[in-house]
């Protein structure tokens, strides 16, 4: 498939490249991996497209902390899995991950908003940080690493326990 796209002329074809890449949540769940490792392929190449894929997909998880809309919580969870997928293909730094995961804990919170985009009965964000550290969090057990996902638990469970009852699922 790398291959295959590495024929196309890439200064025409790669937006229509990157929307479909970025259509993650329409695809299989269990093939995400796929798509990260053909970025990760395709960055060797046009690096550019890894930083342009990178960019949106954080840009995708933003949108989604400021609408909170529960009919798109599948295409949520979606970007979540494919940003740790970057990183196990190494196209994503261990920072941008802990940003993320501290992002989604603390988006408007102290705000007005704060009761209709995280309210104290809902608990998509914990699913989020939870599919997140699932994908790439098996990296993170040794070294400094190690140390910021330790920090970053202790204010994962002050999260949780901010919430109210949790569902047996999570």
């Amino acid at each position: 498939m790398l291959r295959q796209l590495r024929k196309l002329p890439w200064t025409e074809c790669e937006p229509y490249i990157l929307k479909c890449f970025l259509k993650v949540h329409k695809g299989k769940y269990g093939q995400i991996h796929l798509i990260a490792s053909l970025t990760a392929g395709l960055s060797r190449y046009h690096d550019d497209f890894a930083v342009a894929v990178v960019d949106e997909v954080l840009e995708e998880i933003r949108l989604g902390l400021e609408l909170n809309d529960y009919g798109m919580q599948q295409q949520r969870i979606a970007p979540m899995r494919f940003l740790g997928e970057l990183y196990n293909n190494e196209l994503v730094d261990s920072s941008v991950i802990f940003d993320t995961l501290y992002l989604i804990l603390v988006f408007s919170h102290g705000t007005a908003e704060q009761d209709t985009l995280d309210p104290p009965e809902d608990c998509f964000r914990i699913r989020m940080v939870i599919i997140l550290l699932e994908t790439c969090g098996h990296y993170f057990d040794r070294g400094s690493s190690k140390r910021k996902l330790d920090r970053f638990l202790i204010h994962f469970q002050r999260y949780i326990l901010s919430k109210c009852a949790l569902p047996l699922d999570i």
